[in-house]
């Protein structure tokens, strides 16, 4: 490669879109043998994701269309580029995202171990990450979690042991090791179980609630169990998840009672 690949893959959009662009193939393929490429990538991603969440999240002044029109007419005869004010904004927009750059938490809505295990995920189903073992049977890949001394629970939730799994992963990310095993579920959606240790976790799920969320195109439920911090995630979208976590309960288990916290936040579930 000719050029350097973080200046390639400082360029790709956290969302995914240029993942055919035969542009970054040589840079996507450099990160996945170089694992402190990998990690660099990932964590720009994360930033990319984060910056976008918070600038979507900024409300557009009122009638700022209206504004904007008559700041022209007021400035015609002024080319745009010898305006002091004009200057001084892009100042303060460079110096924004230079503070935001320090302080802005990264993912929206989620703990950075959460952010950070779906950028995984995203890996991984971008085919930019590969799973360590690809097997059907579930119980074999919790085995073989369990021989690497990765975090995965002993026994699997009940919607998920009788389904087909795709494969697992375990990787370490800031001194916090992952373990993940992926399902397939009808059609083409899948399911995937993401544990790591709970003592000292920053943003560890309470215990005694399921806490629900969304990342992208992923449903989330985080909740915590033996000592892990859990998260199951699905595209099979929010009402397919809370069907899993309602089978995961058990016949015999009180019925459920979900409190909203309001649209596009995330939701908790408590037992009466």
């Amino acid at each position: 490669m000719n050029e350097d690949p973080k200046l390639i893959l400082g360029a790709y959009r956290a969302n995914g879109a240029d993942a055919n662009d035969p542009a970054f193939a040589e840079a996507l393929a450099a990160a996945e043998r170089d694992p402190q490429l990998a990690a660099w990538f990932r964590e720009a991603q994360e930033f990319d994701r984060a910056i976008a969440a918070k600038l979507g999240g900024i409300a557009v002044p009122e009638h700022l269309r209206a504004k904007i029109l008559a700041g022209g007419r007021a400035s015609r005869r002024t080319a745009w580029w010898l305006q002091p004010k004009l200057w001084a904004i892009a100042a303060l927009l460079m110096l924004l995202v230079g503070v935001a750059w320090v302080w802005l938490p990264h993912g929206s809505g989620l703990a950075a171990w959460q952010t950070q295990a779906v950028a995984t995920l995203d890996g991984v189903i971008g085919a930019r990450v590969k799973l360590d073992r690809e097997l059907p049977e579930p119980e074999k890949l919790v085995a073989w979690l369990q021989e690497q001394s990765a975090p995965v629970l002993p026994t699997l939730p009940d919607a998920l042991v009788n389904r087909k799994a795709i494969g697992c992963k375990t990787w370490e990310w800031r001194g916090l090791k992952f373990g993940m095993v992926c399902f397939h579920l009808e059609g083409s959606q899948t399911a995937h179980l993401v544990t790591t240790y709970h003592g000292g976790l920053k943003g560890a799920p309470p215990l005694g609630q399921m806490i629900y969320g969304q990342a992208g195109k992923w449903s989330t439920a985080t909740w915590s169990e033996g000592g892990l911090a859990c998260m199951l995630l699905t595209d099979a979208g929010d009402v397919e998840l809370r069907k899993l976590v309602a089978a995961a309960q058990g016949a015999g288990a009180p019925s459920p009672r979900f409190v909203s916290t309001g649209r596009g936040r995330p939701y908790s579930l408590s037992r009466p």
